[in-house]
């Protein structure tokens, strides 16, 4: 089972601007994010980016889709400082091997990426080699 902080980000999923369940989520990343909305023919992307606290919210059509948390820290935007308790028993310096041997069996993994099944959505580890990059929590499963 998938536990800490990843649960607040779980828990916003499907959530619209002004629900409870947002802004729970938003107030613990603490701050105020920066907002680019992007329109294009068949979906409305907004993009809520607290960079100094490495913590993305993508909203699609109004909705929270994907929250990425960064697990390194480059020119855009810095680590995700809470990396021990984001989820229980995991580090970001673990390798996929690493995160099978805590997490279990997951649902699909790839050379690049982990994908665990946590309802109400799912939850990605991508890595770069043996370096986890970041970790998505998202509302579908964008590999089926």
């Amino acid at each position: 089972m998938i536990q800490g902080d990843v649960s607040i980000f779980l828990s916003a999923l499907g959530a619209r601007q002004g629900e409870p369940r947002l802004d729970q989520a938003l107030s613990f990343v603490g701050g105020e994010p920066e907002i680019e909305t992007f329109d294009d023919s068949e979906v409305e992307a907004t993009y809520l980016t607290f960079a100094d606290a490495g913590v993305e919210f993508l909203l699609k059509d109004g909705a929270v889709n994907t929250i990425f948390v960064f697990a390194t820290t480059t020119d855009d935007q810095s680590a995700y400082s809470r990396s021990e308790t984001l989820v229980q028993g995991v580090s970001f310096s673990d390798t996929p091997a690493d995160l099978i041997s805590t997490l279990g069996p997951p649902k699909r993994s790839t050379a690049t990426y982990v994908l665990y099944t946590v309802e109400p959505g799912y939850v990605q580890f991508d890595f770069a080699g043996d370096a986890l990059r970041l970790v998505a929590i998202m509302r579908h499963d964008i590999g089926e």
